[in-house]
């Protein structure tokens, strides 16, 4: 009875459109960056958005409303579309093809050195690891962890580099987070509270590492680490120390490679941390 109760309602509302439906910010992202779809509170209506073959559902929101935070590929750029689908109690009623502009981000290539490449040699990419990784950096708790806006890690000579592509004659790859110089052994802060969703002393590329779950697809990662401080599965406040600068895996350098990563795609984290502190998880 309540099916065909929702399948009657459907029918009625068939022609509604998902126009005015949701506010979006930035209008037009660049690559390597995301937008933040608001939609408005309904008891009754949910939406979801289709972008590059990926469908994303919505999360609970302040004031009722939900959000869907759609990260944009590195090298993405020009008109494109998504599409929003909108739902009565889960039946599709109406879809809508959105127009949806990207700025091109500016990717500039870097030759890797010979000796580069033979420290990549000698510490090969293991599946295994790899594996690893990429679940934690793909995790998508349903409840929101972080509070407020996200902050840098450490003070240091901080690189602008993220989205850099790195070409060698074995080797070729984008640069996705930035690199932070400092010396060894400097404490390195959480960027925002949450859960430790990897906390490994042995991985080949990336050294001693730590990925921080912030909840709803939003994930921290700080790689080439000296020491681990905080261990899987371990409530994380936002600025509490958990590891300190090395310079494990690839590595040439005492340094930390800071990321983010939105839904398992990796997004700017200077990008993340100047949106943070304008407009999402702030109250409004």
């Amino acid at each position: 009875m309540g099916h065909k109760y929702a399948c009657s309602l459907a029918v009625i509302f068939a022609a509604a459109t998902v126009a005015g439906a949701f506010s979006v910010d930035p209008p037009s992202p660049k690559g390597g960056e995301a937008a933040l779809f608001s939609f408005k509170p309904s008891p009754f209506l949910s939406y979801e958005i289709t972008h590059d073959s990926k469908t994303y559902k919505p999360y609970p929101a302040v004031g009722g409303k939900r959000e869907i935070f759609l990260p944009i590929a590195i090298e993405a750029s020009g008109e494109t579309s998504i599409l929003v689908a909108k739902k009565l109690l889960g039946i599709k009623i109406a879809a809508s093809k959105v127009p949806f502009i990207i700025t091109a981000r500016q990717i500039p290539v870097i030759r890797l050195s010979p000796t580069s490449e033979r420290m990549r040699d000698s510490k090969p990419a293991l599946s295994d690891e790899r594996a690893r990784l990429l679940k934690s950096l793909g995790i998508r708790s349903p409840a929101k962890f972080a509070q407020g806006p996200f902050l840098s890690p450490l003070d240091g000579r901080q690189g602008e580099d993220f989205g850099v592509k790195r070409e060698g004659a074995r080797y070729s790859y984008y640069h996705k987070g930035v690199d932070i110089s400092t010396r060894a052994g400097v404490p390195v802060a959480a960027a925002n509270a949450g859960a430790v969703a990897l906390a490994s002393e042995n991985l080949n590329v990336t050294g001693k590492t730590v990925v921080i779950d912030h909840g709803q697809g939003l994930v921290s990662c700080y790689y080439h680490l000296d020491k681990i401080l905080v261990s899987e599965g371990e409530k994380v406040a936002k600025g509490q120390n958990i590891g300190l600068v090395g310079s494990t895996g690839w590595s040439t350098g005492p340094h930390l490679h800071f990321g983010a990563y939105l839904q398992g795609e990796a997004i700017d984290p200077l990008w993340l941390i100047e949106f943070t502190s304008s407009t999402y998880l702030k109250p409004r």
